[in-house]
């Protein structure tokens, strides 16, 4: 259950600028219902809060990976226009001008 309601949040976290008000609340928002699920319809025994919490951490892991695909590949151009970018800045610095 704390799988499957963190994996679409986990998809929303990786759109949101990290620390900002979306980011936490795609990172908080699935607690309240695993709460009222665990007391009210399941009742559980608190010790499988700890499951419960790793449950949640692979969730927002396997929905930032699988389901934004595309936020993995905007990183990967961004870091390769920095590496460009440095590349040319070092390039510039280890050749003399020339008068």
């Amino acid at each position: 259950m704390s799988f499957a309601l963190n994996v679409p949040l986990g998809a929303v976290r990786t759109r949101a600028r990290k620390f900002s008000a979306a980011w936490f609340i795609a990172i908080h928002a699935a607690i309240p219902l695993i709460i009222v699920m665990r007391i009210v319809v399941l009742d559980i025994s608190p010790w499988w809060i700890i499951g419960g919490v790793i449950a949640s951490v692979l969730g927002q892991v396997f929905g930032a990976r699988v389901l934004a695909p595309g936020h993995w590949h905007a990183i990967g151009a961004a870091k390769h226009e920095e590496r460009t970018a440095q590349r040319a800045a070092a390039k510039s610095v280890a050749e003399p001008a020339s008068k």
